[in-house]
């Protein structure tokens, strides 16, 4: 729809149709439709246009113009610069000026303003789009003229200062870059304050030109006095200011002086943080030669530190796709190289597989990482390939086939070892409209000890042909769990143990320094740069250390208030354009939003109170709008989406003999929640447009909403209500301003659904995330026409404000909490629950819980009183890999509830009795008889011993007759409500819609049965529902990580025991480290096991001694001796020479750091200072330990190879 006004009347036009329209004198016939962009594909169809004139009468009429008045103008139409109204609405200063106040102190009116506001025109304003549009007017002048009349020190002036200086660094004008420049050298703003204006800044400046550039290049010489964090973000914002500059115009010369600059301030750098800055400033550039100036500093023949390395090995990522004849030759030998360092080959991998390699390089790379030795490099590639085998981003799809057929002929990792390493890359697209999202995480772990020390976390939004959302965090720390295992455990150390460690022949294990670093990337620049090493991390253990003693001083005495808000314009798009009747048309997408945070935290008699307000608004707009040169008008027509929410949180929490928080509700039923509406409308905007409409169309509205039936009023209704009154509010979801039904509202989940294309084969579980950022995309890109919203809200029951309480407290046995309601300032309860719990360790293999929860409201009513008793019994067997088929594991549930007269007593009214039985099926029993693997192999291991070894069969054999497999539920209840039965009903309808048959059961019955049965390596199971088969399917890969296990398989079988634990296992023969190598045990030999050998102090030590029959174990740390040893029959326990009196029954007893437990045969050892479980018995020893002591330990169970030096034997 196009608008346009002539002389005194506003007249408009359908481009779509056909018609005459009267201007009095003349008559316009308009044919065809101008270009009109569709929808998210963003592609424009041209249409023909034609206009023809037909004089309807001829008059005469003698007109003198004095030729003076004449000017020449060109015919060729010249679009406009920033102002669009080529001076014709230009306001002066002062109103400027005046316009700039009212606007910000709205902004600030609208935080102070209490409740959610439901307004249609508030949800919906512009105010940060027009601030933006007028600070664009003003010159560094008139910029610090605005600033100093808002520079003061009440709470409003705070929050009015705080809105102009987040929206100063997106205005986007020269003269607002360079006043920016102006308050950092000044320094008239604080550090972080300058480091958030400086980050903003590159990313919104409008017509980088080289004047500008030139301007700003103070930032890479910042005075000394500036802080070096805000030192260093100038030189990442000026890099990426060079980026954008030089990518639309600059001299080649300059820019190759720019590069040479931040090369050599890079090679002068001492400090490894300058050097890192000065780098990520140099790939900031990312034009000219930064990737040919990066290629000698990431090469193997470089004299920088591996960190740099890596650092200018993933500064070429961006560049990577257009330069593959540079990325080759260098990164290929590091690949190869297989003493570089893992992190350094994993960045050379990416380089080659991401720079548009030819077939012949993509199979190079296959043959070559086919046979390589590196678990943890391989497992990369691996999952690169599965990534990028069904991607649907479109920078990788042409590398999915190559890297299906791939996938498939390279053997697949085994499973237990559980490698962390690799490249998980998940992504959806809509198939229809061409937009999606890209979520890719790189994690590197170290090769020895599993544990993840580099992670880089990628998110990427596409679509219309344009990279709308890029952002990236890169993390590294290395060093960091050795630091504080160090540090933060204050262990007293003497020699006894050195002088012991003395004894053995050992590898001195040299120390890992920590260095941590921290990235961050927006649209693939950097944008922060942290470093911390191993001072100070030691800086900050101390510092957390001396917190230890005024931890209660800084509880009672420490109070402050915050008010922060931020405006992020993520998002502007636009395109001018001209008409054919020479008026200019602006296309705009925008996007912003507005956070805010203020609150006080403060110290009160009974304990802390917090109070603070949360508030975020995001606005976003897709506008055509025609300006009119006649009247100063502008006609638009905009789709807007917006999103509100509102969150006061006013809670205290405190010692006052109980342990208590509380919070009060609001009064005047303020609502709080979230809240978020669409439009479509017409609009008239411009200078004194109310006055100019009632001159030229007094029934004209400024604004007019478009709906697809107009007569009708606009519905709201209530989806959902639920009411708390004991937690003083109710939980409503609402949907207002709609129209009785739109047309693609019932289209939109079946549209979204029918379009998603997905990858996620690695992580099935985030189909769901993908899916719901599919969902708010298409919301963002599809939205609904017309008008409608959705609030989703919580409100207080009452207009007079109450308090919540909670309390809790021990007394025996008993944990007592308290749920209360009241008025303030008044004694009366409103509400009341009372809940006692009581858990109970009846044994090793069972455990009791009750509860009792009794509701009182006003003294007439009667007290609602629900009880629960639940009785478990779980198998556990320590014979811990014993082949037999595990007992069943059973869970019983008990509830009653109802009224009574009183509290006190038994509970009675409705029941449910519940029961879970768990148990391993006749099939698994069945296969574990038959001679197939890995039962066959396991018994021929274990011929003629008495016990089960630890090896890889047995392992599976036992974790096989340790799951439970079949699984079955059964219920009975008396006296249900109506609503509960009448839940049954449905639940039997759905069975029966299903294709089940409910009527096989009398439907009066009180009891039901459903009894499942899941196969291993299948996803089919087995559902008898009363008796009644049905086939299922399901997630296997899902379902075996549910299922009960039994035995040391309950928790080594966890995916996260097994990736970061280790297991190492002794006996009389041999000894098995953890990494699979077996050595020779001699008898009457002593060998260190494990103990810990770097430059500080050794702590602990783990010896073993071959006796012939069974392996005598010492652990040695600052204060005691402990030797396991054997009696003949079953094991003792001895400190230093006196026995040690443990009980035999399965409790654990404590000698200082370390807890000891034993049986008739087996004695258990927990070492808590660095998480080593011993299970000792007489024929093995088996330790389990975190894979990061590895670090800096040494001994038997570390080595990774042949013991050719006869190393850890006592001299």
């Amino acid at each position: 729809m196009i608008f346009f006004a002539l002389g005194k009347k506003i007249h408009k036009y359908a481009a779509a149709d056909a018609q005459w329209i009267n201007l009095g004198e003349c008559d316009f016939f308009v044919l065809g439709e101008l270009w009109r962009p569709r929808t998210a594909r963003n592609q424009s169809t041209p249409r023909v246009q034609s206009q023809k004139i037909r004089l309807i009468s001829e008059k005469d009429q003698k007109v003198t113009i004095p030729s003076a008045n004449f000017q020449t103008k060109h015919t060729q139409h010249e679009l406009p610069g920033d102002d669009l109204t080529q001076g014709r609405g230009t306001p002066d200063k002062a109103n400027v000026f005046k316009s700039i106040s009212k606007l910000l102190d709205r902004l600030s009116q609208r935080l102070e303003n209490p409740g959610l506001d439901t307004e249609i025109n508030n949800l919906h304003n512009t105010t940060i789009s027009v601030l933006l549009y007028y600070l664009s007017m003003l010159n560094r002048a008139d910029l610090q003229a605005a600033f100093n009349n808002i520079s003061g020190t009440s709470y409003k002036e705070e929050t009015v200062r705080n809105m102009f200086l987040e929206a100063l660094p997106q205005v986007g004008t020269t003269e607002a870059a360079l006043f920016v420049l102006e308050l950092i050298q000044s320094q008239t703003v604080s550090d972080i304050t300058a480091i958030q204006l400086l980050t903003h800044l590159p990313f919104h400046v409008r017509k980088p030109d080289v004047q500008l550039l030139l301007g700003l290049q103070p930032l890479l010489n910042l005075h000394n006095k500036i802080s070096s964090e805000v030192q260093h973000t100038g030189i990442l914002t000026f890099g990426t200011l060079v980026y954008k500059t030089c990518l639309s115009f600059c001299p080649y010369e300059m820019l190759d002086d720019y590069v040479k600059l931040y090369l050599d301030k890079f090679t002068e750098s001492k400090e490894y943080e300058k050097k890192m800055v000065w780098l990520e400033g140099l790939s900031n550039i990312q034009l000219g030669r930064v990737v040919e100036f990066l290629e000698p500093i990431a090469s193997g023949n470089s004299a920088e530190s591996r960190h740099l390395r890596v650092l200018a090995a993933w500064a070429s990522l961006p560049t990577a796709p257009l330069r593959p004849d540079v990325i080759y030759p260098v990164y290929w030998p590091i690949l190869v190289n297989r003493t570089e360092h893992l992190e350094m080959r994993v960045a050379a991998l990416t380089l080659l597989i991401v720079s548009n390699p030819t077939p012949s390089r993509l199979i190079s790379l296959y043959w070559y990482l086919k046979g390589e030795p590196s678990r943890h490099l391989y497992n990369y590639f691996y999952t690169t390939l599965k990534s990028i085998e069904r991607t649907k981003f479109p920078c990788y799809t042409h590398m999915g086939g190559i890297a299906a057929q791939f996938a498939r002929i390279l053997h697949k990792p085994v499973p237990n070892e559980h490698i962390i390493t690799g490249n998980y890359l998940f992504d959806y697209q809509d198939s229809r409209r061409n937009f999606g999202a890209l979520i890719n995480g790189i994690v590197i772990a170290n090769s020895l000890t599993n544990i993840p020390e580099v992670a880089y976390i990628t998110l990427h939004n596409h679509g219309s042909g344009l990279d709308l959302n890029h952002v990236a965090l890169y993390i590294k720390a290395e060093g960091l769990l050795h630091a504080i295992s160090t540090n933060v455990n204050d262990m007293s150390f003497s020699t006894r143990v050195e002088d012991i460690l003395k004894q053995f022949k050992f590898k001195h294990q040299p120390n890992s320094p920590v260095h941590l670093e921290i990235i961050a990337y927006v649209q693939q620049k950097a944008v922060l740069c942290l470093h911390l090493n191993q001072t100070n991390l030691i800086k900050a253990f101390k510092y957390v250390s001396t917190l230890q003693d005024s931890t209660y001083h800084v509880y009672q005495s420490m109070e402050f208030h915050v008010n922060q808000q931020r405006i992020h314009v993520p998002l502007t798009m636009e395109s001018i354009q001209v008409t054919d009747l020479g008026t200019n048309v602006r296309l705009a997408v925008t996007a912003n939003s507005l956070f805010s945070m203020r609150g006080n935290f403060t110290h009160i008699s009974n304990g802390r109170n917090n109070h603070v307000i949360l508030r975020t608004s995001i606005h976003g707009t897709q506008v055509l709008e025609n300006y009119n040169p006649f009247n100063d008008l502008w006609h638009a027509a905009e789709r807007a989406q917006s999103i509100h929410g509102y969150l006061p949180v006013n809670i205290t929490f405190g010692f006052q003999e109980k342990l208590f928080f509380s919070y009060n509700t609001p009064e005047d039923k303020l609502r709080a929640g979230l809240i978020a509406h669409v439009r479509t409308v017409t609009n008239i905007r411009g200078y004194k447009v109310q006055s100019k409409l009632d001159t030229l169309c007094s029934n004209c509205v400024d604004l007019y909403t478009v709906k697809r039936l107009p007569h009708k009023t606009s519905t709201s209704n209530n989806i959902f209500v639920f009411k708390a009154p004991e937690l003083g509010g109710l939980f409503g979801v609402t949907v207002f301003d709609c129209e009785d039904r739109i047309p693609t509202e019932e289209f939109m989940i079946a549209d979204v659904l029918s379009s998603h294309q997905s990858n996620c084969r690695i992580w099935p579980l985030l189909e769901t995330v993908l899916l719901g950022l599919h969902f708010f995309d298409y919301l963002s890109y599809v939205p609904p026409v017309g008008s409608c919203g959705l609030e989703v809200y919580v409100e207080p029951i009452s207009s007079l404000s109450s308090e919540i309480r909670f309390e809790y407290t021990k007394k025996d046995k008993y944990h007592m909490l308290a749920l209360t309601r009241r008025h303030l300032n008044k004694v009366e309860i409103l509400q009341q629950w009372n809940i006692a719990i009581a858990y109970d360790i009846t044994s090793w293999i069972s455990d009791t819980l009750r509860i009792k929860a009794s509701k009182s409201s006003s003294p007439n009513e009667k007290v609602m009183k629900v009880c629960i008793e639940g009785e478990r019994e779980t198998p556990w067997d320590w014979d811990f890999l014993s082949t037999k088929p595990s007992e069943p594991s059973s869970i019983k549930l008990n509830i009653i509830w109802g009224p009574a007269d009183s509290a006190k007593g038994k509970c009675s009214g409705s029941s449910l009795l519940m029961q879970l039985t768990g148990e391993v099926t006749d099939e698994q029993i069945a296969d574990s008889k038959k001679d197939i693997w890995p039962y066959n192999e396991c018994q021929a291991q274990s011929k003629d011993k008495t016990f089960v070894p630890y090896t890889e069969a047995c392992y599976e054999a036992s974790r096989e007759m340790s799951t439970l497999r079949k699984y079955k539920i059964s219920i009975a209840h008396e006296n249900l409500p109506t609503e509960l039965l009448k839940l049954g009903w449905k639940l039997r309808a759905l069975y029966d819609l299903v294709g089940g048959n409910s009527s096989k059961k009398s439907p009066n019955t009180d009891e039901m049965a459903v009894v499942a049965t899941f196969p291993k390596d299948s996803s089919s199971g087995e559902l008898l529902f009363n008796g009644e088969k049905i086939k299922t399917e399901f997630s296997s890969s899902f379902i075996n990580s549910m299922l009960v296990r039994s035995r040391l398989h309950k928790y080594m079988d966890s995916p996260f025991l097994r990736s970061f634990f280790s297991t190492c296992i002794l006996t009389p023969s041999a000894i098995k480290s953890s990494n699979n190598i077996s050595h020779t045990f001699e008898q009457d030999k002593e060998k260190l096991i494990i103990a810990r050998c770097d430059d500080n102090k050794p702590r602990f030590i783990l010896s073993a001694v071959n006796k012939g029959d069974f392996v005598e174990l010492t652990l040695d740390d600052e204060t005691d001796r402990i030797i396991l040893d054997s009696n003949g029959e079953g094991g003792t326990v001895h400190n230093h020479t006196h026995p040690v009196p443990v009980v035999r029954n399965f409790e654990f007893s404590y000698i200082g750091s370390k807890w000891v437990r034993m049986d008739k045969k087996t004695v258990d050892l927990v070492f808590a200072e660095i998480l080593l479980f011993v299970h000792w018995s007489k024929e093995q020893v088996l330790l389990f330990y975190p894979n990061y002591i590895q670090e800096f330990v040494c001994g038997y169970c570390t080595l990774q190879g042949p013991n050719t030096d006869g190393l850890y034997d006592k001299l």
